[in-house]
């Protein structure tokens, strides 16, 4: 309840900052409404990440409000709650496409979510930008009007096995997933390019357990890797089966992926995650090179009386993304209204050269033409700290 009060008043804040007065001038009854959807964790177990990437896109929005006024359209916001399930974001997709208003959609966190929210909207010519899911599955699978602002799962897993092999120069590398689309898909990329570099891989192990560990654990010791990827799409299991390893003496170097940046990992396994890497889209905020990082941190920073977070830079991106699609249909429209076919034609044509996260444009499917993948490492005072930074390789 007190992230959702400081939410709501930091958006009041900022519409008052970012110009009231300019606001009072125009007269909205004169504008045609043109509505963005949001879909992202607002509750459960991603929430603090799911809010992050809420108020950046409002704040993203916001600033742009004028200049779609000058347009002659009065630019709004609405969110949903996919509660971090692919169930709800489903149903949630369902209530968007019943709004005629809403031309384009934001989100969301998780790929197997994203992937609910992308299926519900097929046949409808509703695009969608998400601003962290990384699947595969999510350009491989045909879905027309789907883009994102951060690298595939695949790109990830490479890289990660790039760093495990010449940075950490490992010889028994074991490899764990737990079956999921992004956990099972990162590890296999890994796999693949330890094998094609002659890594010696010692195991490579799925499970389905979320808690008990017990029994992969023991096979662990068994095995005696010196180092452990673990592809693993929860941040919880991911706790639980190091603070598992630590516990029985197992103390091997570890890297994870890009849920090990949630700041929730470092909660629920406090001292365990000293030493622990993590191969991640996101990076820490001072990492990106954009000249508007400075200007974004002051504005974001003024209004919620706290940093933004890695998740903030790409949900700003991410809605970026969907307003100059917004702006180029509405141009190849004649200045009218468009549609939502014309929307997500425009989606795999923007080009920005200065986002917060760096250049974005997109190729045929949907994925980045260029990104990178960022490898991280937890230090003794529980912050994660850059280590490299290494371009994705695609996959096709």
């Amino acid at each position: 309840m007190k992230k959702n009060l400081k939410f709501m008043l930091g958006v009041l804040l900022l519409s008052s900052a970012c110009g009231s007065s300019a606001h009072a001038k125009v007269d909205t009854q004169n504008l045609t409404p043109l509505e963005v959807a949001l879909v992202a964790p607002l509750s459960g177990d991603s929430a603090e990440i799911g809010n992050s990437l809420r108020f950046a896109a409002t704040l993203a929005l916001i600033n742009s409000r004028k200049d779609f006024e000058k347009l002659g359209f009065d630019l709004k916001l609405t969110t949903y709650d996919d509660k971090g399930t692919p169930q709800t974001a489903s149903e949630q997709g369902v209530a968007i496409l019943s709004n005629p208003a809403t031309l384009v959609v934001v989100g969301s966190y998780a790929s197997d979510t994203t992937l609910a929210l992308a299926k519900s909207f097929m046949g409808a010519s509703l695009g969608l930008v998400s601003p962290t899911a990384s699947s595969k599955a999510l350009t491989d699978g045909g879905l027309p009007g789907f883009v994102r602002v951060v690298a595939r799962s695949d790109e990830l897993g490479r890289a990660a096995g790039q760093y495990i092999q010449k940075a950490l120069k490992s010889k028994r590398v074991l490899l764990l997933d737990d079956k999921s689309a992004d956990g099972l898909d990162v590890s296999q990329n890994v796999a693949a390019y330890l094998k094609a570099a002659k890594i010696p891989i010692v195991g490579q192990k799925s499970t389905l357990e979320k808690v008990n560990f017990t029994a992969l654990v023991a096979e662990i010791v068994a095995l005696k890797p010196d180092f452990i990827f673990v592809g693993f799409s929860s941040v919880q299991s991911s706790a639980l089966l190091l603070g598992k390893l630590r516990r029985s003496g197992v103390n091997t170097p570890m890297m994870g992926t890009s849920v090990l940046a949630e700041p929730q990992f470092r909660a629920l396994a406090g001292s365990d995650t000293k030493g622990v890497f993590y191969a991640s889209y996101v990076a820490p905020v001072e990492a990106y090179a954009s000249a508007l990082i400075p200007q974004f941190n002051k504005q974001f920073q003024q209004v919620m009386q706290a940093k933004p977070s890695s998740y903030s830079v790409l949900g700003y991106d991410a809605m970026t993304v969907a307003l100059e699609a917004l702006r180029a249909s509405i141009k190849s429209a004649g200045g009218k209204t468009p549609t939502r076919g014309q929307v997500l034609k425009a989606l795999r044509g923007v080009k920005m050269v200065n986002a917060l996260s760096g250049s974005l444009s997109f190729n045929k499917y949907g994925d980045l033409e260029q990104t990178n993948v960022y490898v991280l490492k937890i230090g003794n005072d529980f912050k994660p700290k850059l280590v490299s930074i290494l371009p994705a390789v695609p996959g096709r």
